[in-house]
């Protein structure tokens, strides 16, 4: 039986300018930047939400009459006792969690409403404030505390979910906890107490519900269960839905391509080396999705007792390697119209590039990479443009399955966190953490390997969508990573059908087209990180003829290559890195495992060769099931002969996937949207100046000018914006002293004033000012809306620092 989803919509509505900070700043203009995401958009992080919907509900407890009920009282007495500083729970402790208590909620961060999850968009929608700190004894400002705050436009609606993985009388009770918690929030972010970050948050949507019911019925249940006790005003839980019956099928290979869109920053961290500082892997490994399709199916059918369904495909599937999952690598967007995708793959261990080489370009341009052999011989590699020896160098990047192998590595962002005190709600002293986390929008590639018996069950109970015979699937999301309950780590995947026999995407060519030759060197080159034990369960740290051996089941010897001076070298290039992991059911760290790193590569002769064909069995045999223990969690996997590599002289042929609608970003506001018509003032804006031809006068004053431009005190009519510039004041500070009023006023609409070729000759003399015909065309534009006349003096201000710049060179 699978139970229902429980989901509740909000919808965040400002009132006022607000301020939520990365925690860096801008240059010298902006102290303190907002918070964005990836594609640029402002955006509330899920911490953030959560953070808020916490306040909300002790607000609820120890201000309002909710403390005081005895179903609350009742409610806090079943909550498990917080070990952590002997400190008693908390309200929000069985809702949102503790260091003791895992959350029941997941909280989404709360992105701009009715926009896609990833956009391809340029909206700034937010403007630099300046702020000064006041002595509160002289009354005065303190010197060297101005700074500059970038607070976003309140004009700015967001929107946010909280999600259960049940449906039952208690989940009721606690969406109801939630809906008014949301409702006593009224303000967020810096400035919260002195009228910035005003907010509302209502409820926008639910799912999963009985029957329908509205914002205002759900405050009234809230009253009668709550506050007077009435157990009957909740509604009872629905059924659980009967799953379709098991259909009995012959299992058959089955290869899946998993293709999954970043929907928030990730971050699957590796061993801290810091409490306070987790920086996450720049690939999802597949020990990390193989939990998260479990969690799901624990998440819709339950796992239950030993002999259940459930117990039993969670056996069948994730314990006795009945579905294998490949580690899902970044895909380079190589396309120019970003409809198409290139699969990547970690870079050889044995491929070098000299010291000089730009590492963020494409490997191969005006000559080869160097390779493992000719470095081994003693070859002296020069540089095109000049002629030294250079040293050669490993390449830590991932390679682009394309002709030129461009060279390519994920996105990552830095994100400050704090705790807050839940009662005075100020950041705590030392609990400040740093996430390193790879940005949202990037888009991962992968492979599942399964039989078709066992999947139609997974796709059964864990609610997973058909995957056609043609095409991908309809998307599906999953939620992997550190804070995955709280704005990190959401996916949208889908899925669609390989042919089990045909070569892999990085392999690209059939294995006889690879091996032709027995009695030829074989290259084996390391995909994933492999974990190999020896007989006494140690970890194999490098490449050694016994198991090699024992691999291919026939005596091989390390391929040696003489360099200078009569020493030999062994082609074997390997490197170890840990393997850490946690298991989060009991929280505890998983043992260190030691691996061979991907791009780990060994060149072997085999002393004995068997025949050709009985060789691409064992080859086959593989390339297919990997290497070492673990492999069901991507660990292991290897290609012979890479086509990168001059043996087989084969370049890697460009591989691009066509990225389907479902996972495109979108590229254009929704015209009802209340910053449409800001984007579309942005672009006539700047269309307008570049059209504009500039000759200065008095590029020293026009300076001055464009910070004037970006003060607050400028006017938001062009005719008191020109009266502002030329006031008697503003002239005083530009031209100096030593001027009467009246040169004072002539000399500044002089230094301002610029020719245009366009004017005519007739024309009246205010009109050869083009200052003040812009700002005329600026209040046009602008169309009465402040925000659009702000954002319009401060690029007109940066075009006149562009113009002084070019005036004094």
């Amino acid at each position: 039986m699978r139970w229902s989803m429980l989901k509740l919509t909000f919808r965040m509505t400002l009132q006022s300018d607000y301020h939520i900070g990365a925690g860096y700043g801008q240059g010298s203009s902006i102290d303190s930047a907002l918070q964005r995401d990836a594609d640029g958009l402002p955006v509330v992080r899920g911490t953030t939400v959560t953070g808020l919907l916490r306040e909300g509900l002790r607000f609820l407890v120890e201000e309002a009459a909710l403390g005081a009920s005895p179903q609350w009282q009742q409610f806090s007495q079943q909550m498990p006792a917080s070990a952590q500083r002997g400190r008693a729970p908390l309200a929000g402790d069985w809702l949102f969690g503790s260091p003791q208590q895992s959350k029941r909620w997941r909280i989404s961060s709360a992105r701009p409403f009715g926009l896609a999850p990833t956009q391809e968009l340029h909206v700034q929608g937010a403007h630099g404030a300046a702020h000064v700190r006041v002595d509160p004894a002289t009354r005065r400002a303190e010197q060297r505390k101005l700074f500059v705050r970038e607070e976003g436009d309140q004009r700015w609606e967001f929107h946010f979910s909280a999600t259960l993985d049940e449906a039952s009388p208690t989940c009721y009770a606690e969406a109801l906890l939630l809906v008014a918690a949301a409702r006593a929030v009224r303000a967020l972010g810096a400035g919260r107490r002195r009228g910035r970050g005003a907010c509302s948050i209502h409820l926008h949507a639910l799912e999963g519900w009985p029957q329908p019911i509205q914002e205002e019925a759900l405050l009234t249940a809230f009253e009668d269960y709550w506050l007077q006790g009435k157990i009957h005003a909740l509604p009872v839980a629905a059924a659980p839905a009967i799953l379709p019956p098991e259909i009995d099928a012959t299992p058959t290979p089955l290869r899946l391509l998993l293709l999954v869109r970043l929907d928030e920053p990730l971050l699957i961290a590796r061993r801290a080396e810091a409490g306070n500082q987790f920086e996450s892997l720049n690939y999802i490994p597949g020990f990390a999705l193989r939990g998260a399709l479990a969690a799901r199916l624990h998440a819709t059918s339950g796992i239950g007792a030993p002999g259940s369904a459930g117990f039993a495909l969670l056996t069948e599937a994730f314990y006795r390697e009945g579905v294998c999952f490949d580690h899902l690598y970044p895909c380079a967007n190589l396309d120019p119209s970003g409809h198409a995708l290139t699969p990547t793959f970690p870079a050889p261990a044995d491929l070098f590039v000299d010291e000089l080489h730009p590492r963020d370009k494409q490997l191969v341009e005006h000559e080869h990479p160097h390779y493992g052999a000719a470095a081994a011989a003693g070859k002296d590699f020069r540089s095109t443009t000049e002629a030294a020896t250079l040293r050669l160098e490993t390449l830590p990047h991932f390679i682009a399955v394309h002709e030129d192998g461009l060279l390519c590595s994920p996105k990552q962002s830095s994100e400050m966190h704090v705790t807050l005190d839940e009662r005075t709600g100020r950041a705590k002293d030392q609990n400040l953490f740093g996430y390193v986390v790879l940005d949202a929008g990037q888009y991962m590639l992968g492979e599942i390997h399964t039989n078709s018996a066992t999947w139609a069950k997974l796709t059964r109970m864990a609610n997973l969508p058909e995957v056609p015979a043609e095409g991908y699937s309809e998307p599906f999301e999953l939620r992997l990573g550190k804070a995955h309950r709280r704005g990190y780590g959401k996916l949208t995947a889908l899925l669609q059908r390989r042919d089990p026999t045909s070569p892999g995407l990085l392999a690209q060519l059939p294995l006889e087209q690879r091996v032709r030759d027995p009695s030829q060197p074989l290259t084996l080159t390391l995909l994933s990180d492999a974990i190999l034990l020896d007989t006494w369960g140690r970890f194999q740290q490098g490449f050694a003829a016994d198991w090699l051996s024992d691999l291919l089941q026939t005596p091989v010897a390390l391929h040696e290559v003489a360099g200078q001076c009569g020493v030999t070298h062994t082609l074997r290039f390997a490197t170890t890195r840990t393997i850490d992991g946690f298991y989060n059911h009991v929280g505890l760290p998983r043992s260190r495992d030691l691996a061979l790193a991907a791009g780990s590569a060994v060149t072997i002769r085999l002393l004995d060769p068997p025949s050709l064909p009985e060789l691409l069995a064992r080859l086959r045999v593989l390339e297919r099931e990997g290497i070492g223990v673990r492999r069901h969690e991507g660990f292991g996997r290897l290609v012979v002969n890479l086509p990168f590599y001059n043996g087989t002289n084969h370049r890697l042929s460009e591989a691009q996937i066509t990225l389907p609608k479902a996972l495109r970003p979108a590229s254009a506001l929704p015209e009802q949207h209340a910053l449409h018509q800001d984007v579309d003032f942005r672009s006539r804006w700047h269309r307008y100046l570049d059209e504009c031809e500039w000759t200065l006068l008095k590029a020293l004053e026009l300076a001055v000018v464009a910070q004037i431009l970006q003060s607050d005190l400028l006017p938001a009519n062009a005719n008191a914006a020109w009266q502002h510039l030329c006031d008697y004041g503003h002239a005083e500070h530009l031209l100096g002293t030593g001027w009467s009023q009246r040169e004072k006023a002539s000399r500044f609409k002089q230094s301002i004033a610029v020719k245009n070729s366009k004017v005519k000759q007739d024309e009246d003399e205010d009109e050869r000012i083009i200052l003040k015909k812009i700002l005329h065309e600026l209040e046009r534009l602008a169309q009465g809306s402040a925000q659009r006349w702000r954002l319009g003096a401060a690029m007109l201000a940066e075009r006149l620092v562009q113009a002084n710049e070019g005036g004094r060179s």
